[in-house]
């Protein structure tokens, strides 16, 4: 098994994106993500038994005008999950996408300019149906169950822990 977990967010607009901008977030966050498939898939077919499960984004669903290359290399992560699911599950080969929305950590500050931890507990408190940010433990619980033998019906699925924001939006 293995868990793809490649991301950063670029913060420019499509006007300020350069070509070398564009090709580094594809290849970091999609083009990786097959090359694992790639290198992992041959040893879980001879094994009969796999996990692939990517860390997704909420940018690939709704895209993001200061996050181009990233929501589109989000948006085809998600094609290409379901896309492997649809031809490995006949191996015992299960593969599924995780969609972390905005947590208390310090990567989601680094990457999102001028946003506060207050200020996004107090937005998590405003707009997420559970009234608070999702946790990292909660992440990580999800992604357990995916490597688990307990989760070998469930294939090109998406989940969303993000406090119920995906829902909403």
């Amino acid at each position: 098994m293995y868990v793809s977990n490649a991301a950063r967010r670029l913060h420019k607009t499509f006007f300020d994106t350069t070509h070398e901008d564009w090709h580094f977030f594809l290849n970091q966050q999609l083009t990786a993500s097959w090359y694992l498939a790639k290198a992992f898939v041959p040893a879980m077919i001879a094994a009969g038994w796999g996990r692939i499960i990517h860390i997704n984004s909420p940018d690939g669903y709704s895209g993001g005008w200061t996050r181009i290359p990233h929501s589109t290399a989000k948006g085809a992560l998600r094609t290409l999950t379901k896309s492997l699911a649809a031809g490995l599950g006949e191996y015992g080969i299960t593969v599924n996408d995780v969609n972390p929305g905005f947590m208390d950590t310090v990567r989601d500050y680094e990457t999102h300019p001028g946003v506060t931890p207050e200020y996004s507990a107090q937005r998590a408190r405003e707009t997420h149906p559970i009234k608070r940010q999702p946790r990292p433990d909660e992440l990580a619980f999800a992604v357990a169950f995916l490597c688990s033998e307990r989760a070998g019906a469930t294939t090109g699925s998406a989940i969303h822990i993000d406090g119920g924001a995906k829902m909403l939006g």
